[in-house]
């Protein structure tokens, strides 16, 4: 008898162990679903002519800091060679969105100057990736 207690009492352990691992997976479907990405990526074809390089970056969706940093040299280099960087990957709920990058320039007097710029996007039941692009005297967006 005390054998089918210890078997029963393994038994229900197992069960246990599974129903809460099972759990542990349904919870990260319903709090991050595959389909509630946003990615937010940046590239520099053209720094306008009057400033030398990037100093920093904030951005910032809905009002809430995601992403903040301070270029260095290198970093200025690979992203006037033509690299994209990403700046966020995260969840986010469906509906309208505010994204707003502060953009930094450093002028040849080593004075900063910000550029803002503001995108409002229809984030769907599907992942979601913006690149902004700095482009001389302009700012554009490509959405996927």
């Amino acid at each position: 008898m005390e054998k089918d207690i210890d078997r029963i009492n393994q038994l229900l352990k197992s069960e246990a162990l599974l129903a809460s691992r099972e759990i542990s997976l349904l919870e990260d479907k319903i709090l991050f679903p595959y389909n509630s990405e946003v990615g937010v990526f940046f590239s520099v074809t053209k720094i306008p002519s009057n400033f030398s390089s990037l100093d920093s970056i904030e951005l910032r969706l809905d009002g809430v800091l995601l992403q903040s940093q301070v270029y260095t040299k290198l970093e200025n280099s690979s992203l006037m060679s033509g690299a994209i960087q990403k700046l966020y990957s995260g969840s986010s709920i469906s509906g309208v969105r505010n994204l707003e990058l502060i953009i930094r320039l450093r002028g040849e007097n080593e004075v900063t100057t910000e550029k803002v710029f503001a995108h409002t996007f229809q984030k769907e039941l599907y992942s979601k990736f913006i690149q902004i692009i700095l482009d001389s005297d302009s700012i554009t967006t490509k959405e996927w």
